[in-house]
């Protein structure tokens, strides 16, 4: 973490980012509710819990277009996808989230949304029901 620190002081945006190691739980859910934007540059992912989490607190998402990740993100609709390892489109697409903060924000609510409608509990609870009556 010490290298990633000296690397923000070098880039002049100290002020602006912090490091935080591990965070306890009960409060994980306040860094993605204050986050500007939550970044998940996966090279793999299975089903990230942490989309999900970052979504449930309204959080605009920038994610890599990988197999775990591009099943669930509707590209500017409710996250912004990238092409895995490329630092360049990554950096576009936090420029284009930080200069568009209105669009941003609107991924981080449609996504809230999504979040409610399909995987709470009761959306959940719904689908299996649906599965069910449908099954019967």
């Amino acid at each position: 973490m010490r290298k990633l620190a000296e690397l923000a002081a070098d880039l002049s945006v100290s002020e602006r980012v912090s490091f935080e190691g591990r965070v306890p739980d009960e409060i994980v859910t306040r860094h993605y509710a204050t986050a500007g934007v939550f970044v998940l540059p996966s090279v793999w992912e299975g089903h990230p819990l942490t989309l999900l989490e970052a979504w449930a607190s309204g959080a605009p998402v920038i994610a890599t277009s990988v197999e775990g990740i591009k099943e669930f993100v509707d590209h500017r609709e409710t996250g912004y996808l990238v092409p895995p390892e490329s630092p360049d489109e990554l950096v576009e697409g936090l420029r284009h989230a930080l200069n568009s903060p209105k669009e941003a924000r609107e991924w981080g609510r449609n996504a809230r949304r999504l979040v409610e409608e399909e995987y709470s509990w009761e959306g959940v609870a719904e689908r299996t029901n649906d599965l069910y009556t449908n099954l019967i």
